[in-house]
């Protein structure tokens, strides 16, 4: 099997998560998406960076400021996804906001949770949803004080 050298673009990206839908590959699909965000917010807000407790800017082994990642991502999120994300166009608040999707992200992504949901310490369980026709198959509130929220995907 010979390697080439490969390069791939932003809409590389965005192809392959097309890709992955198609051939049902949902896991796939939606890992990728999750790394969208993290891409943006880094081109959209440089200046958010990891500081000191000193107002510092930490910075690399080559002394460049060290990218504050999760800052980055939610500011995005927030900015220019979250509107996307309410049941109706009356609602104040998006269902997923920046902070809910960095935890989506990083549950999914690093500690292979996101969609057990056997944790009693958080609010917010994500569950995925196969042909559904719509990003979100359905928003339940569960819990008498609406503390659980169940968010298919």
């Amino acid at each position: 099997m010979i390697q080439d050298n490969a390069s791939f673009t932003f809409l590389h990206r965005i192809e392959e998560v097309e890709l992955n839908i198609e051939d049902g590959r949902w896991q796939s699909a939606l890992a990728l998406v999750l790394t969208l965000p993290d891409i943006c917010g880094g081109i959209a807000f440089p200046e958010i960076v990891k500081r000191y407790r000193d107002g510092r800017a930490v910075l690399d082994r080559n002394q460049r400021p060290t990218r504050d990642v999760g800052n980055q991502y939610i500011r995005w999120f927030d900015t220019y996804a979250a509107p996307f994300f309410k049941v109706s166009a009356q609602d104040i608040s998006p269902y997923i906001c920046g902070e809910r999707c960095w935890q989506l992200r990083c549950e999914y992504l690093h500690q292979n949770k996101g969609f057990v949901n056997t944790e009693d310490n958080t609010s917010i369980r994500f569950h995925l949803g196969v042909n559904c026709g719509t990003s979100v198959c359905q928003l339940d509130r569960i819990g008498s004080d609406n503390s659980l929220m169940d968010i298919l995907l």
